[in-house]
């Protein structure tokens, strides 16, 4: 029968696709889905040609930019992940967890070896975001690895101080 198609990941979204149903959020997951796979170069051309249309959809910028930097493409995931970060103070009233930018841009940052400017974009989310753990977790560990445990044992006392 048909319903093992039901438990393919996609399926619903592919479905809805042939029928003629547009959803960005729909296609940007049905993008995450091959991104999963390892079909990255079909997840970066279906994020592409949804944000050609809805270029301001944080969701899929942020797909986008982080596939992008798996496909080793570091300036055009910097550029997106950037402006998206730029954006997220404004973004975050009309769609959650946009500090996620941030975190991902800190991340690039780090692993090419510009953790001053992580660790500046890390100390502002933390006043724009302060009771999300990512933020606060990912400046902890790149203070300790910076600057020694002092440090960041002191931002995570602060967070548990404010938000336990």
């Amino acid at each position: 029968g048909r319903r093992g198609d039901w438990a393919t990941p996609g399926y619903v979204y592919r479905l809805t696709a042939a029928a003629g149903g547009n959803s960005i959020r729909g296609n940007t997951n049905l993008a995450e889905i091959y991104a999963n796979r390892g079909a990255l170069a079909r997840a970066e051309a279906l994020l592409r040609k949804l944000l050609a249309v809805t270029p301001d959809f944080p969701p899929a910028r942020n797909s986008l930019a982080r596939i992008l930097f798996e496909e080793n493409k570091p300036r055009e995931a910097e550029a997106l992940f950037a402006a998206s970060a730029k954006q997220s103070a404004v973004t975050s009233k009309t769609y959650p967890h946009t500090w996620i930018a941030v975190i991902n841009l800190a991340h690039l940052l780090h692993v090419t070896h510009r953790d001053d400017e992580a660790l500046a974009m890390l100390d502002k989310a933390r006043v724009d975001y302060p009771e999300i753990w990512a933020v606060v977790s990912l400046e902890s560990e790149l203070l300790r690895h910076t600057k020694g445990p002092e440090p960041s044992l002191r931002r995570l006392s602060d967070f548990a101080q404010n938000n336990l």
